[in-house]
């Protein structure tokens, strides 16, 4: 079994393993969802927007592309406008 940690919250991957091996879990999965806010911090709504589009902006995002701790950890767009803004989004991304 492995179990999934939500870092975006204060502690999240520092906390995970504990109870994932209080239930047998064998590894922690880690990988990123990417996306923009068209709401700010603290709306809580959930509603995704292009990167560089939306309240978070480009700053965080560059910091984490230029993160070596992140090199390898897979990551999902989780944007609206389909594979041509997809394509667009990785350019951007990698330009970071």
């Amino acid at each position: 079994m492995i179990l999934g940690a939500h870092i975006s919250v204060a502690g999240g991957l520092d906390l995970a393993p504990a109870p994932g091996a209080a239930i047998g879990c064998e590894a922690i999965q880690i990988f990123s969802r990417l996306n923009d806010s068209r709401k700010p911090l603290g709306s809580h709504v959930d509603n995704h927007a292009a990167i560089g589009k939306g309240h978070i902006g480009l700053k965080p995002f560059g910091f984490w592309m230029n993160d070596k701790t992140w090199a390898k950890t897979p990551a999902v767009l989780e944007t609206p406008g389909g594979e041509k803004n997809y394509q667009r989004e990785l350019k951007l991304l990698r330009k970071l």
